[in-house]
């Protein structure tokens, strides 16, 4: 005979038999989502202030924006699921490949709407392998942080003469691309070129891992801002979510230029240390 306890199925004071099963079953379910709740409290644990602030207005202003303009759950989702994953690519977070590849479906779905094909096109056949390369190798390059604390990837200081290749390759795409692009038509045709040329320089240099990657990314949202303006100005009203998603992703990659500087000094310190 056990003591006196609660039963938790049928409300008496008392190690019920018949009940033992759900009591058990009741006490995984709580166990369980306990652990979740640790999970989740771990995660954000080394998020500062001003990281959560972003991460609220990721989703609360692409929301209200678009209740205002009337723009559609599609929009709504890209913009803010986008937003999302370059905070975490700020952080140097794996995860944000994962939400970069529903955000880049999404945007396209945008992107075909207002025949920006230029990014379709850079977003099929040079995002999604990127996405898939890039999360391959950041995996094998992960670093077992400390006891509750995620993994982290380990950085490469890039230096000018890798800078000055990658430029130039994308440099010769980009003109390769402004003819392909005109061929089919594509709105905003220079605009719309910068963009892609930018989304390809940002992306090899994150690929690599490199320091520079976010502040690849910040020029590729000042050449979007400037895109999605005249998307706006030409008479599509619904597409000014558009315009607020590159600006707050240039606070984001503007943070994280910071961020990367920072990681990769502690990260040469602690080489130099010999940790």
């Amino acid at each position: 005979m056990i003591g006196k306890q609660f039963c938790f199925c049928c409300v008496r004071e008392h190690f019920c038999g018949d009940c033992s099963f759900m009591r058990v079953e009741w006490v995984k379910t709580v166990d369980k989502e306990i652990r979740n709740q640790g999970f989740i409290s771990n995660y954000f644990k080394n998020w500062s202030h001003f990281e959560r602030v972003l991460l609220v207005l990721s989703l609360v202003v692409p929301t209200s924006l678009g209740a205002i303009f009337q723009s559609g759950l599609i929009q709504i989702g890209a913009s803010s699921i986008t937003m999302i994953a370059s905070l975490l690519f700020a952080k140097a977070r794996i995860e944000g490949y994962l939400l970069s590849l529903l955000g880049m479906i999404l945007f396209c779905i945008v992107a075909f709407n207002n025949r920006l094909f230029g990014e379709v096109g850079v977003s099929l056949f040079f995002g999604l392998p990127a996405l898939i390369v890039g999360f391959v190798g950041w995996s094998k390059a992960l670093k077992k942080g400390k006891v509750n604390e995620p993994a982290k990837i380990e950085i490469r200081k890039t230096g000018f003469r890798e800078v000055a290749i990658l430029a130039l390759i994308c440099g010769t795409l980009g003109i390769g691309l402004y003819f392909l692009l005109g061929a089919i038509d594509t709105n905003l045709l220079l605009l719309s070129t910068i963009s892609v040329v930018f989304t390809i320089f940002g992306t090899l240099l994150m690929i690599r891992r490199s320091h520079l990657g976010t502040l690849g990314f910040a020029l590729n949202d000042i050449s979007n801002i400037f895109l999605w303006l005249m998307i706006v100005l030409m008479g599509d009203i619904s597409a000014i979510v558009m315009i607020v998603q590159p600006v707050l992703l240039l606070v984001n990659n503007t943070y994280g230029i910071f961020v990367w500087r920072k990681m990769l000094k502690a990260q040469e310190s602690s080489a130099g240390a010999g940790v």
